[in-house]
């Protein structure tokens, strides 16, 4: 009984775990295309910075009005323990980023299916 239940939970670690580094990645990820597209990389490297980087919605957009301004601020208290701010014109050229990427990867998939044989009649019938 002790091993069953062992071995669940190392299964249930090892999932959790995937989960945290797949999210980790996807953030990494988009870290790198705001960074392309023009956004400011700041460390929370004050108590004071972490402190206001906890209060902010992780890994999502927030709109924020600064000395006449609107950014676009991306936190990440998780990965880089940063947040990313950038303009309106930044925050759409990243925009187009994803859009070109998700192009780029159906068109990917779409070359990859193409390539398979597509003589299913030796396969007999479905039905």
């Amino acid at each position: 009984m002790l091993r069953t239940i062992v071995a669940v939970t190392l299964c249930a670690a090892g999932a959790l775990g995937g989960c945290a580094s797949m999210q980790a990645a996807e953030a990494r990820h988009a870290e790198d295309l705001m960074a392309a597209s023009g956004f400011r990389h700041i460390s929370a490297d004050t108590p004071e910075r972490v402190n206001a980087l906890q209060t902010l919605q992780p890994r999502t957009f927030t709109i924020v009005e600064r000395e006449g301004t609107k950014y676009w601020v991306y936190a990440d208290p998780a990965n880089c323990q940063c947040l990313y701010a950038g303009t309106e014109e930044q925050y759409q050229q990243y925009k187009r980023f994803v859009v070109q990427e998700g192009i780029a990867q159906d068109q990917r998939a779409a070359a990859e299916a193409s390539s398979y044989s597509s003589d299913w009649g030796m396969w007999g019938p479905w039905r």
